[in-house]
């Protein structure tokens, strides 16, 4: 390939600007002094100028930098050096904002020889890319005046109130509501969420055409931005940074989340008002969805949605991410090495305050996407594309950095800054590496031995021998009932056993054999019947299966007035706060820390008893299979995360291990006698972070090594 000659830097030939571009008045600085912007059509960018950059644009003719300095002091009084001048001509000419010259030609094809490969550009749009769909410039200002009244005060005021009713009607019937919701959260269910929020966004994205539109902004292209692979409506709304106001810039920003209000309040009223069936179906998912992407989607400053050109509006910072990461470098290098490079502007706390955010959040965000990829694809590919995440968009900014001050290495003293860091790095490496966790938290039941009451036959409670609170022993009677119908039932079994005890003797007598067959055989039945009436009769004189004390007896069984009961019906319950079960679940990675007989605490989770000291006393040497508590499972909104199975069983999702604890002898007495679910603190061998990690990742490989 045929060298490319580069004149040497400082001696281009001075620029012209591009005729093309157009400067529009913007928002005044902070301090009231004018701005400009400047707009490149053929890059659709914007560029904020302030007044000396303004007025040197219309000397930008050709002219070299002396002469141009001049002509501003001449022309305009403005007091700039020829360095000011050339340091504005590097800028046009970084940006191709002037006509083609040597110098700008040469600097192009170098940068197409550094420009990155088709590879480079796939791994970088693989978390998003855009696909132009319509351009509806045309149609926006054909149909504005139809729909100009939705933005008016008058209607922004009804759908307040409409909203404010549906809200009182919703929580007139919250329970509906929140069992409506917890319906939807299942596949069918997502589809659905899937379906409305992809019609609700198309909208949104109409509240932004529209709002851009009505401040006589032209909207070159709507389409699909895909976002890991999901599809998401976008407006091109670049033009809005011609507006001078910056209140319609703030309209035209949060006009889609003003519709998905506006759908969120209608919807919400017509979900009261509707009947169940489909249509108030939609209606509650068109109701929550909204808000749901709204909040953590569209409103976030930390992404470059409405909530981040939100944000720099609200706090008059434009290209305040590219200004934030350019601050945030410069205060780490200066942090850690005590480099003293000049700030690229005032480091004030706002753009520092956004630069950290938005890299914790970005390294979060990120990972978090590697972890979902993973588990949506089949293996191979779930590999591949969580690499591509992991290295491309987590690792590649570090080592960018760490590149840059490898360059810088020479610059690197032994400073005050520098031992700082070594210092924090060494505590950081000492907490990571030594042995300082020495408890396993599990989630655990306690549950005393509870037996309840049952009336075993409708009828009168004759005699109530206890109340509640009182202390019983196994085997005390507890209360007698009276059953008329089962009375009359064992009287007449009594008088027909009489009477078939005749007949057998009087055929006896007669020598009829058909005929004694069928009293015998009647009579053998009628034997059976007795015996069943006289056992259930004897199971009306109730007796405690086990000592205890009595628990929820039935509001008014121990009253003055006479009780009636039901079969099945609860009269109340035993509860044996000395014979108490304590089981708690720990996942796989504790089990070798644990032994039998260490010691631990139990905290209830009522909060409203004190923590119980308890001992080890059983490991399950298998898995749980099924989870059979209730008070722990995720189905039931516990720590255990389980899913059902196609019969119905709910089975932990990762390998799940029980533990049989033992309360400490000092608290017989005092434990709770109800079902009490809570957490437990248990002695465990210490172990780092270091080997805590380890351990995981080795699990994670073992377990995802085969294919």
């Amino acid at each position: 390939m045929a060298a490319v000659v580069t004149p040497a830097p400082g001696q281009p030939g001075p620029p012209r600007l591009r005729r093309d571009l157009t400067i529009h008045p913007a928002e005044a600085e902070r301090d009231g002094a004018p701005a400009w912007s400047l707009h490149d059509p053929a890059a659709n960018q914007f560029f904020r100028l302030g007044s000396v950059e303004a007025d040197l644009l219309a000397l930008v003719d050709g002219s070299p930098a002396d002469r141009v300095a001049a002509e501003a002091a001449r022309r305009f009084g403005h007091r700039v050096s020829e360095a000011d001048v050339a340091t504005l001509f590097a800028f046009l000419r970084r940006y191709n904002l002037v006509d083609g010259d040597p110098w700008q030609q040469a600097s192009f094809v170098a940068y197409h020889q550094k420009k990155p490969g088709p590879l480079h550009r796939m791994l970088h749009s693989y978390i998003s890319f855009r696909v132009p769909l319509v351009r509806p410039d045309r149609f926006l200002a054909a149909t504005l005046p139809w729909v100009r009244w939705l933005g008016s005060g008058w209607t922004l005021a009804a759908i307040l109130l409409l909203g404010l009713a549906g809200l009182f009607l919703a929580s007139r019937q919250w329970e509906v509501f929140r069992g409506t919701f917890i319906h939807f959260v299942s596949a069918e269910g997502l589809v659905a969420y899937a379906v409305t929020v992809t019609a609700v966004k198309a909208l949104h994205e109409l509240g932004h055409a529209y709002a851009a539109k009505a401040r006589g902004l032209r909207i070159p292209v709507i389409g699909i931005a895909f976002i890991v692979f999901w599809p998401v409506a976008y407006t091109d709304a670049t033009d809005a940074w011609k507006l001078k106001e910056r209140r319609d810039r703030l309209v035209v920003g949060a006009a889609g989340v003003g519709v998905e209000f506006a759908i969120a309040c209608l919807s919400l009223l017509l979900w009261n008002l509707m009947p169940d069936g489909p249509a108030r179906s939609v209606a509650f998912l068109m109701a929550t969805s909204t808000w749901l992407l709204s909040v953590l989607v569209n409103l976030n400053p930390l992404m470059r949605f409405d909530g981040y050109f939100l944000f720099s509006d609200l706090m008059r910072e434009p290209n305040l991410e590219t200004r934030s990461h350019a601050v945030g470098r410069w205060w780490l290098r200066r942090t850690v090495f005590g480099f003293s490079d000049p700030p690229p502007e005032r480091p004030r706390a706002l753009l520092l305050g956004y630069a950290l955010s938005i890299w914790l959040y970005r390294f979060l965000l990120y990972t978090g996407i590697a972890i979902v990829v993973y588990e949506l694809f089949f293996k191979l590919a779930g590999i591949v594309l969580f690499a591509i995440e992991i290295i491309y968009f987590v690792g590649a900014p570090i080592m960018r950095e760490l590149a840059e001050w490898w360059r810088r290495r020479r610059d690197i003293g032994l400073t005050f800054a520098l031992l700082r860091s070594l210092c924090l790095l060494g505590l950081a490496g000492l907490a990571f590496m030594a042995p300082w966790h020495r408890t396993v938290l599990a989630p655990a039941v306690l549950e005393a031995r509870y037996s309840p009451v049952f009336a075993p036959e409708g009828g009168r409670v004759k005699r109530l021998l206890v109340h509640r609170g009182e202390r019983v022993a196994a085997g005390q009677l507890l209360a007698e009932l009276e059953a008329p119908q089962l009375a009359h039932d064992l009287e007449q079994a009594r008088r027909r056993l009489d009477q078939l005890v005749t007949e057998r003797g009087d055929l006896g007598v007669q020598k009829d054999l058909k005929t004694t067959l069928v009293v015998t055989a009647e009579l053998e039945s009628q034997v059976r019947l007795l015996a069943n009436l006289t056992e259930a009769a004897t199971r009306l004189r109730l007796v405690a299966a086990h000592g205890g004390t009595v628990v929820d007896m039935e509001r008014g069984l121990d009253g003055p007035s006479e009780s009636w009961v039901q079969k099945g019906e609860t009269l109340f319950a035993i509860v044996d706060s000395a014979d108490v079960h304590l089981r708690a679940y720990i996942g796989e990675e504790d089990l070798p820390r644990l032994t039998v007989g260490a010691a631990a605490r139990f905290y209830p989770g009522d909060g409203l008893n004190p923590a119980l000291p308890v001992t080890v006393g059983d490991i399950d040497t298998a898995g749980v299979k099924t989870l059979d508590d209730p008070y722990v499972s995720s189905v039931n909104g516990g720590p255990v995360l389980v899913y059902r199975d196609a019969a119905g069983s709910q089975t932990p999702v990762s390998a799940t291990y029980g533990l049989r604890l033992i309360p400490a002898p000092e608290t017989a007495g005092t434990l709770p006698d109800h079902v009490t679910p809570g957490v437990v603190m248990i002695d465990a061998r210490p172990e780092s972070l270091f080997t805590h990690f380890r351990r995981r990742i080795i699990a994670v490989l073992q377990r995802e090594s085969g294919f």
